[in-house]
């Protein structure tokens, strides 16, 4: 559901954006809200439906303007449920449903196309980068953000919807699975930013090779107006490339010639410490989290940021207050004085490496490393052998206890014992109850667990039976 303020969208706005007709009413009536799901709207909000494979929301219409609905867009082929309708109630027609839902949210962005906006792709740390950014943004006043998975060709028009006079700022991020994915995704959203934080074999399984995934990616700057700004990771050899196609950029990265530079990276207990320079201003800035990787997430930010032209102050004290969502390299106390680090969102083959790295960088003093990895989808026919490059880093790495779940992580396993990794310090194989049954015999004061593997994988249930179970 999407709550809509004061001055935001009119049934009017949906009428104009896409030529709908307007069945039972008046143009002038208001609604609370949005939302395309018949299970959890709310009285006065406006129920969009929609048609998928297996479903279509026309079935609901009836019982949700029975409780309260403000009314309903519906289908060429819908047909009026058996009763009144409701007095109040709105019916709007109009002839592709989806198409209906961006095209309102672009046209609603035309119509607040002085609110700045930022929109941010990428293989690896889009939501970690959305939220520095967002936190950032904070300074200007309220900032309108894309929440949970709502980053696709539904979820993106939804929050766009959300625009109003009492928004300041927008960030989006913008997810794909397919060619085409970006491009409507920009076309509808009209970033004055736009950022792809890096480049990687993430859902290679539908493009089949990193040059095809940056063609996807760079959708972005295809399609952005002339005058925007585009985010440019310089230390991305694929991402460096895209450069040339856009007339303004701003550069980021820990290599020199950077217009955003890290330096001087600190790694403490459960924060990183660095210099950001930019031309001769530097300051320092010290982030709630962990790892090289929040670094370039942060730079990322920052460099969006100054896009905007917002001080540095204000970017340093945006930076470290911000808050992620959960799952996302989250440090939980463990059973028998262990540190967990449930980083079990997701994860592809880039994210699982750094990942790695910033459990081999907290490691310090007693205590020891210890990996739990589920599966990596979306990788087709590559599986195996992204699986095992992961497996060959484990072994050669201060890696003291390998635990797998599921039949891709396997390839993890074996390849670490094919390097060398002591077998007895490797268990595959095993249930995510197993891992937990085992981890909590094997734990002692100051080990560092991390938990990690695709969403599919739902490696969060390991760390939600080691926390219960403590």
């Amino acid at each position: 559901m999407i709550e809509l303020a004061k001055k935001s969208l009119t049934i009017d706005d949906i009428l104009t954006a896409t030529g709908a007709e307007l069945i039972i009413g008046a143009r002038s009536a208001t609604f609370s809200g949005l939302s395309i799901d018949s299970r959890t709207i709310r009285p006065k909000e406006l129920f969009w439906t929609l048609k998928g494979e297996r479903f279509d929301s026309h079935a609901f219409v009836g019982e949700v303007m029975s409780r309260g609905a403000a009314g309903a867009v519906v289908g060429l082929d819908f047909t009026l449920p058996a009763g009144d309708w409701p007095k109040e109630g709105v019916l709007i027609r109009v002839k592709d449903r989806l198409w209906a839902l961006q095209e309102t949210a672009r046209y609603l962005r035309q119509q607040y196309s002085a609110v700045p906006l930022v929109a941010i792709t990428g293989s690896n740390g889009k939501t970690t980068t959305k939220e520095m950014l967002a936190s950032i943004l904070t300074c200007k006043g309220r900032v309108l953000k894309t929440e949970g998975n709502r980053n696709n060709l539904i979820g993106l028009p939804l929050t766009l919807c959300g625009l109003s006079d009492e928004v300041k700022a927008v960030v989006l991020e913008l997810g794909m699975n397919a060619f085409g994915e970006i491009a409507r995704l920009t076309q509808i959203c009209q970033p004055d930013v736009g950022l792809i934080t890096n480049i990687g074999p993430a859902h290679i399984e539908f493009f089949g090779s990193l040059e095809k995934i940056s063609q996807a990616k760079g959708e972005l700057y295809d399609q952005m107006k002339p005058e925007a700004v585009a985010i440019i990771n310089l230390d991305d050899p694929y991402c460096l490339k895209l450069a040339s196609r856009r007339r303004r950029i701003i550069t980021f990265g820990l290599t020199e010639g950077a217009d955003l530079r890290g330096e001087n990276i600190r790694q403490e207990e459960m924060k990183t410490s660095f210099t950001l320079r930019t031309g001769a201003e530097r300051v320092e800035i010290t982030i709630p989290l962990i790892g090289r990787v929040n670094v370039y997430n942060a730079l990322a930010a920052a460099a969006a940021a100054r896009a905007l032209r917002i001080p540095l102050s204000h970017i340093r004290r945006g930076l470290e207050q911000v808050v992620l969502p959960p799952m996302r390299m989250m440090r939980l106390a463990g059973p028998n004085g262990s540190i967990i680090m449930n980083d079990a969102y997701n994860a592809n083959p880039a994210s699982m490496c750094s990942a790695i790295d910033t459990l081999i960088q907290s490691k310090k003093g007693e205590g020891r490393a210890i990996l739990v990895l589920g599966d990596m989808l979306e990788l087709g026919a590559d599986a195996e052998r992204f699986h095992r490059q992961i497996g060959r880093l484990v072994a050669h790495n201060s890696i003291d206890f390998l635990f797998t779940c599921g039949p891709l992580a396997h390839w993890i396993a074996e390849e670490a014992l094919a390097n060398g990794m002591d077998k007895n310090c490797i268990f595959s194989d095993l249930s995510h109850n197993q891992i937990a049954e085992t981890l909590k015999t094997l734990l002692a004061p100051n080990d560092r667990v991390l938990v990690k593997g695709s969403r599919g994988a739902r490696m969060e249930m390991v760390v939600n039976l080691l926390i219960d179970g403590r």
